[in-house]
This record gives C-alpha cells, structure tokens and sequence, in this order.
C-alpha cells in the first residue's frame, strides 16, 4: 500500500500537508516461533519513534539550523506529495471490514442534518470554538442536498477533550474522519451513513448516524439521555481516566443542533459522538445482547430473519450453550474485576437498562485469509476458536419513577418475575453474576500465552491470546 501511494502522485489538500501524527508508526511485531508479542512504545514517546521513521524511509539530509519555514521549503514540491501520501496511506490500510458495515446514505432532511453536524464539527474543532452560526451552502451542481443555516454549540467541551485523550483518539483523525467530504472527490455534501432503529443495538427509538469510515456513531439523544450524560459526565471522565480497559462506552462529543433554513428549519437536536464497538477489522457473524434477564429476553423470529445482522439474547445466547473462555485463571479474574468496577460505578448513578454487547466472530466461518492485527477502538477476547467484540451500551437511563412502578407491577407483583427492569442495585448484581457464570477457562498446557493488554495510539484494545 505504501509503495503503491508513492508512485501515485496525487494532489492532496494543502491542510493535509500539516497533519501531525497521521503517519505515527503502528505497533512492531515481533515473530518467535508461534509466540506473538506486541513492542507498543507509549503515547508520549511517538515522537521519537517517527523520528526514527523519518529516517528509515530516507529523510533529506541535515542541515544548518534554520527557521521551521524556511525548512519546509527545503523539501522539493514532489517529495512532500510522496512522503504525506505514504503517510495517509498508513493509516488508510485499517478499515473497518466490509460486512460489519450497515446503513445507507441518508436522504430528505437527515442528509441535512448529517451535511450540517459534518461541517460545524469540522469547523469547531478546527477552530477551537464552542458555538458557531453558519449561514449555509446552496446545492453545487451534482448535489441533491442544499447545507442549509443552522447554528451548533459544543457542550461540556473541556470534559470531552479529556476523553478523547484518555481514549487515545487523535484529535487531527478525529476531526478528518467526521469532516465534510473534500469537495475534489464527491459531489455529496455529506458521506455519512443513516441506520434506522431496526439495524441498531440499542433499543431507543433515537436515530443513528455512522461517519463515513464507520468508526464513529452520531446519535440523536432524549432529554433523559442528555441530562444524564451531562450530569454524570465528570465522575464518568474520570473513571474512564482511570480504567483505560472500561467496558463503558467512549463518549467523545456532545452537542446541539439547530437548523435555520431548509426542510427542518426551527428543529433542534442534542447529538452525542462515540466509538462504534463493531467497527472491527474482522468480519462480525453473529450479535448478542445481553443483560442477564431470562424473562422474554428472546430474538423474534423477525429479528432472526435478518441472520448475521440480528442482535440475539440472553436465552438465545443460553440455547446455543455459549460462553466467554479465558486461557487462564488471572484472565478470567481481570476480565470480572473490570466488569464489576464499571457495573459499580453505574449503580453509583442509579442507572439500568444497561447491557454487554457481544459480537463473535468465528474463525470457523471465516475465508480463512490471513488476520490483520485489530487497530480499531474495540474490545476483543480471542480464544482461539473465535474472537469476541464486548462493550457495555445503554447505560444513561436512570431508575426513575416510572422505572420503579414497572418493576414493582411487571416484577413483584407477577409473581417476582426476573424481568429486565430493577433496582439499580439488584441490576448490576444480577449483570455480574450471570456473565460471571458464563466464563470459564480453557484447559492450559505448557507455553500458552495469557492476557496481552496493548494500549494503541488509536484506543484501548484488549486482546487474549
């Protein structure tokens, strides 16, 4: 890939000619006989180790102490195309894989939507700004969606960048990745995807929006959502600081929208920005949901017609005899510890509803072509046999009112049914011990490698081996 960017001499955008950080080096892999171990160097040693990169791929030869402008007019017109191209390109070669991808490009008002939350993103983080007003763009010739007025402020902006830092997101490919498409390239305003209610995990009736790259998930949020986002948000921050390896899910942005003009002139919307836990570089074969509940916590057989996209649950999950193997004792105990940190810090809120979402992949079913090593902001358990994508979603309903009376007519008074809905305190009990009783180990012989935490530039990734 790399090669094949440096004989393609392409004009890019002059902005991308200053992006730092895009051309980092990935993570070394070392072979000894069938043992694979990582070398990750940390986030703040990166600059050395492109450094060493610039010197491997040939960088200009030293010179005197110059200026940092008069430096970058050292370099030829043509080695800044063929370096920044090889750099992109470095980046490029992860994607997430084709069959995990969903939705379609949207249409009618939510391409607006999309269009605008593109654009005043792009320019608000560009410019470090909080709130901006934009008077909009007509239609181009070749586009069908006009991007029209609309206004956009950034909430609790200070916290989110703490988050996206803690995630080890980076912030130029952040802001790339949800930025307009170049205007070279495409003629739609937005190259955003639109997933309906039916496609996503969660059960709320919000709708979900994908970047282009499938990375990122944009979601409309409810006031209760919103609320509780907001109020949680600085103990949530902190525990994510310091549990990089949380289940929960990564909030990256929170925001408001107000279009002005076009067909949802008057609207607003409260969107939220965070990692997309099926965006894998594997092909995901099947999805669970579950919560711990047995009380008609059953797929449809509607749900089940749409085959690998379905999300099955915890009796489907128990129907097919599955269960979430460790190669050793100390995994198993790591895995429960984080598990049960995060399931406290729920019940700390009095929040429910939440649930583990598991995608599995099966190696079984797969083309059997070679594995690229995981680059995405996933979670991931490989046994072997197959590889797990895990992570905590739905967790900012809050035991409300109309929560205790559900629990108390639909529960108690039904003869104690074990219905999702509960008390915070008996919720999370009841997510740990039904997980806890679904992991177990594998038999271990001599040499099997155990856990492998690897902190990459791009997210938290935990792997088993």
């Amino acid at each position: 890939m790399a090669m094949e960017s440096e004989k393609a001499n392409v004009d890019l955008p002059d902005d991308l000619l200053d992006l730092e950080g895009i051309g980092d080096p990935l993570p070394s892999v070392e072979h000894e006989e069938d043992t694979l171990s990582f070398s990750i160097s940390p986030l703040s040693e990166r600059n050395e180790g492109t450094a060493k990169v610039d010197e491997i791929q040939g960088s200009p030869p030293e010179q005197e102490p110059v200026s940092p402008a008069s430096a970058f007019s050292l370099l030829s017109p043509k080695w800044k195309k063929v370096r920044v191209g090889v750099k992109v390109c470095s980046k490029l070669v992860h994607k997430v894989n084709v069959e995990n991808k969903i939705g379609e490009p949207p249409t009618g008002f939510l391409a607006e939507v999309c269009a605008c939350i593109q654009l005043g993103l792009s320019e608000a983080l560009e410019q470090d700004q909080q709130s901006l007003e934009h008077p909009g763009k007509p239609a181009k010739e070749g586009e069908r969606v006009a991007i029209p007025a609309f206004s956009m402020e950034l909430r609790c902006h200070e916290l989110f960048q703490r988050m996206r830092v803690a995630s080890d997101v980076n912030p130029i490919e952040f802001r790339n990745t949800l930025a307009p498409p170049w205007e070279e390239t495409q003629a739609a305003a937005t190259n955003m995807y639109a997933i309906g209610t039916a496609e996503a995990s969660g059960k709320s009736s919000a709708f979900f929006l994908l970047s282009a790259d499938q990375r990122y998930v944009v979601k409309s949020m409810t006031k209760v959502d919103y609320d509780s986002l907001q109020l949680i948000l600085p103990e949530y921050t902190a525990h994510i600081e310091a549990n990089k390896t949380s289940f929960l899910p990564r909030f990256l942005g929170l925001f408001d929208l107000t279009l002005r003009s076009g067909d949802g002139a008057g609207q607003s919307y409260s969107l939220v920005v965070m990692t997309n836990f099926f965006a894998g570089m594997l092909p995901i074969h099947k999805r669970f949901d579950l919560k711990g509940s047995t009380y008609k916590r059953a797929a449809s057989e509607r749900e089940k017609a749409k085959g690998g996209k379905a999300i099955l649950k915890d009796l489907d999950w128990l129907e097919e005899d599955r269960s979430i193997k460790f190669p050793c004792e100390d995994d198993r105990t790591d895995f429960m510890d984080t598990l049960r940190k995060d399931a406290a810090f729920l019940n700390s809120w009095m929040l429910i509803d939440y649930s583990l979402l598991v995608g599995v992949h099966s190696r079984e079913n797969s083309d059997g072509g070679r594995e690229k090593m995981e680059y995405m902001h996933v979670c991931t358990l490989d046994d072997g046999a197959e590889v797990l994508y895990i992570g905590i979603v739905d967790i900012l309903q809050p035991y409300t009112w109309a929560k205790r009376t559900e629990t108390i007519c639909c529960g108690t008074l039904c003869c104690g049914r074990d219905i999702s809905c509960q008390h915070p305190e008996r919720y999370a009990g009841r997510f740990v011990e039904f997980l806890e009783s679904q992991c177990y180990c594998l038999p271990q012989s001599p040499g099997d490698a155990s856990i492998t935490d690897v902190a990459m530039s791009v997210g938290t990734h935990r792997h088993f081996k």
